[in-house]
């Protein structure tokens, strides 16, 4: 009766041990957004919120390329924070503005056509 009470207090005691050793969401948060700030890459992006290691992530790249690399990079990052078991990115790629200039050349031929 002894060793099952010492046994059942040895595996409550390492239960609760190993449960508070997990990194707390909001340390994960803290954590994340050290590193993205650490990144010139990933200039813009915002951590929103962590959810049991699960963390979201918002922001705007200026092209396809640049939202591609901060990927990769938030990938690689992944593995640096303790606790964070993924991602969710909420990003968006700015689209390109066309210039000024290609719309008035578009005018001007559509005023020589016209003669």
């Amino acid at each position: 009766m002894k060793k099952t009470n010492v046994l059942m207090a040895t595996v409550i005691a390492a239960t609760i041990g190993f449960v508070s050793c997990t990194p707390k969401d909001a340390d994960i948060k803290t954590a994340l957004e050290e590193k993205v700030k650490a990144a010139t890459e990933l200039t813009g992006v915002t951590v929103s919120d962590v959810k049991e290691g699960v963390a979201s992530l918002s922001g705007e790249f200026k092209d396809s390329a640049a939202y591609v690399k901060a990927n990769d990079i938030l990938t690689s990052l992944q593995k640096d924070v303790k606790g964070l078991k993924s991602f969710t990115s909420n990003f968006t790629v700015i689209p390109p503005v066309a210039p000024p200039a290609a719309k008035a050349e578009t005018e001007v031929s559509k005023l020589t056509d016209k003669k």
